[in-house]
């Protein structure tokens, strides 16, 4: 169940101690029967709904026991935070971060109507944006245990499935499955910084020591002496006319060198290769960027992360609404690469 004033009760510092806002709560039960129904409501408190940065969780989910618990971004917390979620077999699953607002949408029919979701088997992880939820302060992870895994098998991906392979269902009626999930900072502008500089420097550093090794290579090795007959030799075709490189070519056993030095106009059509091949470089990726900026809308509208075959476990977005860089128009859902930052 969902408090309807969330908002007075996240709002403040963290705290363990037990809520001070009450609100009262009616339940409803219908029946078709024609005599009395005992019915007995149990009411429990909820564990570990209130999550703490760097601090992992353990949760049991099922299909008809979806769970959510609440993260409060604090004046610590990085602008962005990434939650991981993990769990102890392939049950398929759908995490979904939404505003910490009622109603929750809590069931594998309805979880897709409301913030960013994807679908998972073993790990997954979702980048969290501060700004996304600055009217509430924080968001709710929810949970929601699959019935069958039809959401994150070869059935449910946009690319043909192979004839040879078949998807088994589940035959166990009481699936249940234990998660953990964590809460952690994301790489904020420093790391980003230190990253993007470190690995300038080690480009500049091969590109230094490449430089040196082929300048010392052309002062003292065997390049140097290899240049210096071929300029001779260049030299010597470079003040012929036309005429007498025709008559030297008819007159000689022509050779590869010697018909890459002359005539001018065909040693200047050879280094058009360079333009030519940018030319071809734009004109397709041209359409490259327009797939990719659709999609990334298309995420950003919908929040189904499925979209895209891409690893957000390993991802660190950092370009605006950008979820990540690479995009492929494929549903399928789950991964469990391990990662490591």
């Amino acid at each position: 169940m969902c408090h309807d004033f969330m908002r007075e009760i996240i709002i403040g510092e963290f705290s363990t101690l037990p809520l001070m806002t009450a609100q009262s709560f009616v339940v409803g039960l219908s029946t078709s029967s024609p005599t009395a129904v005992q019915v007995k409501v149990d009411l429990e408190e909820q564990k570990h709904f209130f999550l703490q940065a760097n601090t992992s969780y353990t949760l049991t989910v099922s299909p008809s026991q979806p769970k959510y618990a609440f993260y409060k971004f604090t004046k610590t917390t990085s602008d962005t935070v990434v939650v991981e979620v993990e769990s102890e077999d392939d049950v398929c699953l759908t995490m979904s971060i939404q505003d910490a607002k009622c109603p929750v949408f809590d069931m594998y029919k309805d979880i897709k109507y409301e913030g960013i979701y994807q679908t998972m088997n073993i790990k997954g992880a979702v980048t969290i944006r501060r700004k996304d939820f600055q009217l509430s302060g924080g968001f709710f992870v929810v949970l929601v245990a699959h019935p069958d895994d039809s959401e994150c098998g070869q059935s449910h991906s946009a690319l043909p499935s192979p004839l040879t392979t078949r998807e088994k269902p589940y035959v166990d009626v009481n699936i249940e499955t234990k998660v953990t999930v964590l809460v952690r900072d994301g790489l904020g502008w420093k790391g980003y910084a230190k990253a993007s500089w470190g690995t300038l420097a080690v480009l500049m550093l091969l590109a230094s020591l490449l430089l040196g090794v082929q300048m010392v290579l052309n002062r003292h090795g065997t390049i140097a002496r290899f240049n210096y007959s071929d300029t001779i030799m260049t030299d010597v075709y470079q003040h012929m006319d036309v005429q007498q490189v025709c008559r030297l070519l008819r007159e000689n056993n022509p050779t590869l060198s010697l018909l890459a030095r002359h005539p001018r106009r065909i040693k200047k059509r050879s280094y058009n290769y360079l333009s030519h091949t940018l030319s071809i470089a734009i004109f397709y990726s041209i359409p490259v960027v327009q797939l990719v900026v659709t999609y990334q809308r298309i995420v950003n509208i919908t929040g189904n992360e499925d979209m895209c075959y891409y690893n957000f476990l390993c991802a660190i977005p950092r370009l605006g609404s950008a979820t990540s860089i690479t995009f492929f128009p494929i549903s399928a859902t789950s991964f469990s690469a391990l990662c490591s930052f």
